[in-house]
Parts: C-alpha cells; structure tokens; sequence
C-alpha cells in the first residue's frame, strides 16, 4: 500500500495563501475576542445605552422635533458617538501595548507581516466601534428615536469615520504608558471631552466658560459633524468643526508617527 502522496497530487491540494490565511484567522480571533469581552460591553455598550435611557427616553422633551428627528434622536447619536470612539481609542491603545509586551517581536516568527497586523487591527477597530454604534442605534430605534433613513445612515457612517483621529489617540497613549495608565488617561479624556464638547448635553444648558472652551476641545467638531445631517447641514454647519478635526487628527496622527518611529530606533 502506499502511504506518500506525489507531487502532483500535493500540489493539487488546495492551501491558503500565508498573508491571505493569517489575517483572515487574527482578524476573525480578534474580532470573536471582542464580542466576549466584559469591557466592551459595559464600556462601549452598557454605559452609552445607560446614558441614554437616563436622559433620553421618556422625558418631556425626548418627541420634541429638531430638524430630520426628535431630540432623543440626537441624544442617540451622542451616546452612540461615545461608544465607538471608546471603543476605537482603546483597540488602537491596546495594539500599541503589545510592542511593551514583546508581541510586535513574535509576529516576526509568523506568517503575519507587521504592516497586515496594523491593517487587521484598523479593520478590527473599525468594526468594534460599528458594532458599538450599530446596538445603541437599535435600541434607539425601538425606543422612540425617530429619524429620516437618509440621516440614520449618514450619522452613522460619520461616526465610523471620526473613529480614526481617536484611533491614532489611543496608539500614541499605549506607546508611553502601561495598560493601567493608559486605560485611566483615555477614559479621562473621552469623559473630559465629551462632556466639554456637548456630548452629554447641550451647551447652551451650561456654563458660558464651558461654551467658551468646547471648540478647542478635541471632540467638539466630531459630535457636531455627526449630529449636522440630524439637525440639518443648511442651518448648522460650520467649517470650525472640519477645522477642529483636522486640527486634532493631525495632531494624534504626527505624535502616534512620532512615537512609533522614535522607539523603533531605540528598540534597535
């Protein structure tokens, strides 16, 4: 009997390509981690749809109509803009801590390249903070929520997008600290800027020093762009927020280059 195979019938053996195989498999574990992990569901889930249920639903004012929906609409997006940037900060944060770790020196040991690492972790991110969003927007969706279809998917391909300056936040912070510090200081600034940005609540129902500071904090222009199709783009947009934002992603992504490039040369 024979027991080997021939060449051409090992060849004729379907195999996956190593880069193709290797992302396909990190990314899917990585993705499956997520799901399961209790931080994701309290930090990104529990506490924006706890924030909005405290605020938003049944109050006097939640059907009160503000341009394509009502104002627990708008309370919606904010609680699900919170989530996703949490999310998308701390994924991003969490690649940066496993250069402390040794991991980035493994990868060389597999088929996983370090730049397809980074791209699976940006897909991961990305889809972390989508999912986020995406469960906030469904129960506010059968809560009372009202908006055009046209608004529902533009606020939420919006808060996808404004996902990346706080990406390139949260590698920039795990580069510097460890992962106690680094959960402690990201949690500070999204709070901070959430609630100085307008996040929370509206600015005119606070402090004028409050409304003085929200455009230069880093948030400000990321909520109002997600809530502008809601509200409505011809009566409230204003080219300061895409300032801010591009003012502060420059600054993220420069300082997450910076950092990277940096202790590469020391890791030498």
């Amino acid at each position: 009997m024979r027991n080997t195979l021939s060449t051409a019938e090992i060849k004729a053996i379907p195999t996956p390509k190593p880069f193709q195989g290797a992302v396909t498999h990190f990314l899917a574990s990585l993705y499956g981690q997520t799901i399961g992990n209790p931080w994701f569901i309290g930090g990104a889930i529990g506490i924006p749809l706890l924030m909005y249920f405290f605020f938003a639903v049944d109050q006097p004012y939640s059907d009160e109509s503000v341009g394509n929906g009502n104002v627990q609409a708008a309370i919606m997006v904010g609680m699900a803009c919170y989530g996703a940037l949490t999310t998308a900060g701390w994924g991003a944060c969490v690649t940066a801590l496993g250069r402390n770790s040794g991991w980035w020196r493994t990868l060389a040991l597999t088929p996983l390249s370090f730049p397809a690492y980074l791209g699976a972790q940006v897909v991961s991110a990305v889809c972390q903070a989508g999912l986020a969003a995406l469960v906030t927007y469904v129960v506010g969706a059968f809560t009372g929520a009202h908006l055009t279809a046209l608004a529902w998917g533009a606020t939420y391909l919006l808060i996808l997008v404004c996902c990346l300056p706080l990406a390139a936040m949260g590698f920039a912070i795990g580069q510097v600290v460890n992962e106690q510090a680094a959960n402690f200081i990201l949690t500070m600034i999204l709070l901070v800027s959430s609630f100085l940005s307008g996040m929370f609540m509206p600015l005119e129902q606070m402090g004028k020093l409050v409304q003085d500071m929200a455009p230069y904090t880093p948030l400000y222009g990321i909520i109002n762009l997600v809530r502008a199709p809601l509200i409505g783009w011809a009566n409230t947009f204003n080219w300061s927020w895409v300032v801010n934002i591009g003012v502060y992603s420059t600054v993220f992504i420069g300082l997450a280059a910076l950092l990277y490039f940096r202790k590469g040369r020391t890791e030498r």
